[in-house]
């Protein structure tokens, strides 16, 4: 029996051996399968580049990126792309659903000299702009072999006009150094149809600008595109103008919206795009029409009227559920080419927080400095601030502003003693940011006024209310209204609305 002992012993070794070889087989099968199906076969982003300023005869540009979730610096993951306006890029070894900021840059002798705007989009994704302005200032630091040094130079573009637009109506251009403060006419009288070109053509070679447009109509601004930065020579630049003229009764015509999906990022199955509309003084949206989920998809809205303001949205959806949203656009019926972007992958929330006027300053001739702040924004780098004399318009003040690190934003203009203001915001986690699609949905409208109030006549609105699902105070026409139709009936109201109501 005892010379069995060793026998038995060195069997159970060898058997426990043979069961460790085979449980570890068997793990090494399942890690290989388990990795080939997580494999995902690589997917492309590709796009042009708005190269605006002077091109460097030795210069090239290269395309950065990293995930958007990862700290780090950028990897160089496209070379040799050509320094000129328009020029095609693509990146096949993307991630598919991987967010993924990108960046161009210029380079010249050895040497990063200029950079793009930084753009966060999701794999897969196509028709991506990124925008470069190179000043004549710029070069010279960096540049061995010289350049020519022309005198004058174009910036030309065209505009997207949108609402209605009143007979005799034109539109002024206008331009300033990026270094100065006042702006002066450089193309006046340009025809105010949409899709309408604009040329300036004596820019000087190198500088940068700012840009804007103004619509107007017997002697009266009705309209202001959002200011554009570019560096001469510059072209295919658009100037959007939202019309704030209201079309004369009798009987208004319903006329028609219309545009493309621009969809970024992996699409599940059996998914299908609902595209929706409301006016900006509306609560909730109503569905025009739903579509396949690709990216470009046409879509079309015939029934809008024409000069009524719409904020139109679109969801990607699966059997009817949201699984990305686009961002809001504001426009002005007619309007056409319209884009909608949903990047499956990111996804801006509307502000959670309304403006809030800080004070009205002291009157001088019936007018009122008012201050007005908005809340800061974690992560934003642009704000876009609207102020109108009607919920939804910008007639007073509309500018994309930039941010410092989030924080919160104030702005101080001029109002008429004894008029209603409306005032909204969104924002934009990319830089120099100037299409609606980059920003997210607008916060909720505040109604404010300074000095006495306004006559009952010249409003519907009898106070405020608090709207619990979204812990914001909401414009009532309810005779009951909670709270008081006055800028501390709406203060009262915010401090109580919230989703941990303040104690005073």
């Amino acid at each position: 029996m005892k010379n069995n002992i060793p026998l038995v012993v060195l069997s159970t070794v060898v058997a426990t051996l043979l069961l460790v070889f085979i449980v570890l087989s068997l793990t090494k099968e399942k890690n290989l399968v388990s990795n080939l199906i997580q494999t995902k076969p690589p997917v492309t982003i590709s796009g042009e580049i708005d190269f605006n300023g002077i091109t460097p005869d030795h210069g090239t540009l290269v395309l950065k990126a990293k995930p958007a979730d990862k700290e780090g610096s950028m990897q160089t993951i496209v070379t040799d792309i050509s320094p000129s306006d328009k020029a095609h890029w693509s990146w096949s070894q993307a991630e598919s659903g991987i967010n993924y900021q990108l960046q161009a840059e210029l380079e010249l002798n050895g040497q990063s000299i200029a950079k793009s705007n930084i753009k966060t989009v999701t794999a897969p994704a196509n028709h991506e702009t990124l925008t470069i302005n190179l000043t004549k200032d710029e070069l010279v630091k960096y540049s061995k072999d010289g350049f020519q040094d022309l005198l004058v130079s174009n910036v030309s573009g065209a505009i997207d006009l949108n609402g209605y637009i009143p007979a005799n109506s034109k539109i002024v251009i206008l331009a300033k150094a990026n270094t100065d403060t006042d702006y002066t006419t450089v193309a006046d009288n340009v025809t105010a149809t949409d899709g309408q070109t604009w040329q300036w053509t004596n820019a000087t070679y190198g500088t940068g600008y700012d840009i804007k447009a103004i619509l107007e109509s017997d002697g009266n601004d009705i309209g202001e595109s959002p200011v554009i930065s570019v560096t001469a020579p510059a072209s295919n630049e658009f100037l959007r103008i939202v019309s704030a003229a209201k079309q004369p009764a009798p009987q208004p015509q319903t006329t028609k919206i219309s545009g493309t999906i621009d969809l970024n990022g992996p699409v599940a199955d059996n998914s299908t795009i609902l595209v929706l509309q409301k006016k900006p003084s509306e609560q909730t949206y109503q569905v025009i029409n739903r579509y396949s989920a690709n990216d470009g998809q046409y879509w079309e809205w015939d029934n809008a009227i024409s000069g009524v303001e719409y904020e139109i949205t679109a969801a990607l959806q699966v059997n009817d559920n949201n699984t990305a949203t686009a961002n809001a656009i504001t426009v002005t019926a007619p309007a056409n080419n319209e884009t909608l972007t949903i990047n499956t992958g990111v996804n801006l929330p509307t502000p959670s927080s309304q403006p809030k006027v800080l004070n009205c300053g002291n009157e001088n001739g019936n007018q009122w400095p008012v201050s007005i702040n908005y809340p800061g924004i974690s992560n934003a780098t642009m704000y876009w601030i609207q102020i109108g004399t009607q919920p939804g318009f910008n007639d007073v003040y509309n500018q994309m502003v930039s941010s410092q690190n989030g924080s919160d934003k104030s702005v101080t203009v001029n109002v008429n003693d004894q008029s209603y203001y409306y005032t909204r915001y969104a924002y934009a986690d990319c830089d120099n940011c100037t299409q609606s699609q980059d920003y997210s949905n607008f916060s909720n409208t505040l109604q404010f006024h300074c000095g006495n109030n306004p006559s009952p006549d010249n409003n519907q609105y009898t106070g405020y209310i608090c709207d619990s699902s979204s812990h914001s105070c909401q414009l009532s026409t309810d005779d009951n209204a909670t709270y008081s139709f006055t800028n501390a009936g709406l203060a009262q109201c915010q401090r109580s609305c919230g989703p941990f109501p303040l104690v005073r």
